[in-house]
């Protein structure tokens, strides 16, 4: 510690006509590094009040899209029950006379799956052709399995032959070559 003590003094002893230099560049590095950091201060102070802006215009922005949404959802709820009490009003068949109730009747059966074409003869062909169609291939299907079932036995049998004579025949091909291996 002295040792580095006493370099210090001499180095000061020494150097004393650029002392006051060192002194007056610590002073212009300490006032360009003050003058940096509240540059850099500011700018963040500059980034953050930004962000809150942003932010807090978000904010308004999301609450004022939330309360849209609410008041359309709610005209839409009213117009929808508004709708229901109107037409089931409407169509209150104890407030009907017969010929209404008749008519309304009509227009129901009418307004089912098929009901516009009730009449339609070429439709009613169709669907009965479509019908005989669908039964004849089911009856097709039953038979196929059961012609698959029956000869599932027989398939099995020739497999299994199948298989027997390629081993007798590769037993025989064996059989010859080492007998002819053998001889020479």
């Amino acid at each position: 510690m002295k040792g580095k003590r006493n370099k210090l003094l001499t180095d000061k002893i020494f150097f004393k006509g650029s002392q006051f230099d060192y002194d007056e560049e610590i002073e212009k590095e300490k006032e360009r590094l003050r003058v940096e950091f509240e540059r850099e201060t500011s700018a963040l102070r500059r980034q953050c009040q930004s962000e809150r802006l942003t932010k807090e215009e978000l904010q308004r922005k999301y609450e004022d899209l939330q309360g849209q949404y609410d008041s359309q959802l709610d005209t839409l709820t009213r117009t929808k029950s508004k709708k229901k009490s109107s037409s089931t009003s409407k169509k209150d068949p104890s407030s009907m006379n017969s010929e209404e109730k008749l008519q309304l009747l009509h227009e129901l059966e009418n307004k089912f799956i098929g009901g516009e074409d009730s009449n339609n003869e070429e439709r009613k062909k169709k669907r009965k052709k479509k019908l005989i169609d669908m039964r004849e291939k089911q009856e097709q299907r039953k038979n196929f399995s059961k012609h698959i079932e029956a000869n599932d036995e027989d398939m099995m049998m020739r497999v299994f032959d199948n298989v027997q004579e390629e081993v007798n025949h590769f037993t025989l091909k064996k059989n010859y070559l080492i007998n002819t291996f053998i001889y020479i």
